[in-house]
């Protein structure tokens, strides 16, 4: 679940720009990809030589590779960014330990603090670690490929996006 209380914390905005940058990159090489292998096989299916089809294959290669890497950046970057939020929120919590000192205790309880400390930080950083690539990934590739369907076969485009699933009451 997204909570409009992400977009609160400092940053976020900026790395949800990367995250859809990164996406946006991912989804044309995902696109690059789907292109160079589906032209090797529907080639080799009309009997071309599989000489011919070493360009599509070494194009395939490439796009797999750049999205390793693309998705390699992309993480390196959110664990710098979710580590550095999860260190500011505990140093946060510190303070405000330190500040109102045994009345929060008392009332959180000193078990509950601990927790809160251990495990809620921790949780929150494993939160933003996830959530914005998820995010811009599940509406950005899904579009992008829907566009490259339209300007690839604008009646397999229709189908694809107006079908929806198969109704099985109409197999028959």
């Amino acid at each position: 679940m997204i909570d409009r209380l992400l977009f609160t914390i400092k940053g976020v905005r900026e790395m949800l720009t990367r995250c859809t940058l990164f996406s946006l990159i991912t989804a044309a090489l995902l696109m690059g990809q789907a292109f160079c292998l589906t032209s090797a096989l529907v080639n080799l299916w009309y009997n071309q030589p599989l000489f011919d089809q070493i360009p599509f294959l070494i194009g395939f290669f490439i796009c797999l590779v750049a999205r390793q890497f693309v998705d390699n950046a992309q993480s390196s970057q959110l664990e710098s960014f979710a580590c550095r939020k999860a260190d500011e929120f505990r140093d946060a919590l510190f303070e405000k330990l330190f500040d109102e000192g045994q009345r929060l205790v008392q009332d959180k309880g000193t078990g509950g603090f601990s927790t809160l400390l251990v495990e809620g930080i921790d949780q929150v950083e494993a939160y933003l670690r996830m959530i914005l690539p998820r995010m811009t990934k599940l509406v950005i590739v899904p579009v992008m490929l829907l566009v490259l369907l339209f300007l690839l076969h604008w009646v397999s485009f229709l189908h694809t996006t107006f079908s929806g699933y198969p109704n099985p009451c109409r197999a028959h």
